[in-house]
């Protein structure tokens, strides 16, 4: 048996692919951060290297949720023909580089999903960054 036809290795529920982790956030802003874990990674898959992502982010959505210092938004999405639609909630947690493993990202994101559900919460994604805070 080749290297080529081997069957693929089984990847973890948390594992992104390095082409996600570096373009997720394409069209947020000119210099996006790069994802770190979300936990919609199996239910809403990233398109493949090489295809066309099927949407570009509006800016001002992240720029509105920076400017009021929240911790969650929704992202709207423009199609080719112009049409807008509103993405599920977003909790956007920032943590340190290095400070986590993506399996406690995953850990963490199963019981902030559990906690929002329980109280009636639904349609929620928690995404996760690594990055410095800087005081400007």
């Amino acid at each position: 048996m080749t290297s080529e036809s081997k069957p693929a290795a089984p990847v973890a529920p948390y594992v992104i692919s390095d082409w996600e982790r570096v373009n997720y956030y394409n069209g947020i802003s000119t210099g996006p951060p790069e994802l770190f874990y979300r936990s919609d990674l199996l239910e809403n898959p990233f398109p493949p290297k090489g295809t066309p992502h099927p949407y570009q982010v509006r800016p001002r959505s992240l720029q509105h949720a920076a400017q009021c210092r929240l911790g969650y938004f929704r992202f709207v999405t423009e199609d080719e023909d112009g049409n807008t639609t509103r993405g599920p909630v977003v909790i956007w947690i920032s943590i340190y580089p290095n400070s986590a493993t993506t399996k406690d990202a995953h850990d963490a994101s199963l019981d902030i999903l559990a906690i929002l559900k329980d109280n009636g919460v639904e349609d929620v994604v928690v995404e996760w960054i690594e990055a410095v805070v800087e005081r400007l």
